[in-house]
């Protein structure tokens, strides 16, 4: 490990752990803020973070990909997000502890690793109090694509889609756009 030696902390320290609902008791947002703490620069190559059950990482969906390769100073700030399900209760209980497995390359180009530990003791507990089951939960996707042709720089652009199903009850769904230069809201200067 890496550590800032005036701090006496690693490169990167865990400032908090927070979590969101998308369906409450099924999925959700865990969001975990980092800040730097050593003066020289580096980048980060690759993040995974590791969860006890009932805990899962939805695989196929990095919110994270855009901060891969990105110059870190001193102070740095990163916020990071990680969509996850709950899966159905295990039988043996586990002791595993959620980890933030970060990988580094700094200046002269030597790769490190940080293990960083999350606090999620207070998701696991209401996980545990809560009496009920996840859903089984079945997933639409859809792809969109712009032509070359349409749209003129600066106006809004429609964007019309049909989800068919044969599901009763609420219908979730996601959009995924292709590619990652799709500006949502905001201002170019």
């Amino acid at each position: 490990e890496v550590f800032a030696p005036i701090l006496e902390k690693t490169a990167l320290s865990v400032e908090s752990v927070d979590h969101t609902w998308l369906i409450q008791g099924e999925r959700l947002l865990i969001s975990v803020n980092l800040t730097s703490n050593t003066p020289d620069h580096f980048s980060i190559l690759d993040l995974r973070i590791d969860l006890p059950p009932p805990l899962a990482v939805v695989t196929g969906v990095d919110l994270n990909s855009d901060l891969c390769h990105c110059s870190v100073s001193d102070g740095d700030q990163i916020a990071l997000t990680f969509e996850c399900t709950v899966k159905a209760a295990q039988s043996s209980s586990s002791t595993e502890d959620a980890m933030l497995q970060v990988k580094l390359c700094d200046d002269n180009k030597k790769e490190f690793s940080l293990e960083l530990p999350l606090d999620l003791n207070y998701l696991l507990l209401q996980l545990l109090q809560s009496n009920s089951q996840p859903k089984a939960v079945d997933e639409a996707k859809a792809s969109l694509k712009l032509a070359a042709i349409e749209g003129i720089v600066g106006e809004p652009i429609k964007l019309t889609y049909t989800v068919e199903t044969q599901a009763e009850g609420e219908i979730i769904f996601s959009i995924d756009p292709e590619g990652t230069n799709w500006l949502v809201a905001g201002k170019v200067n």
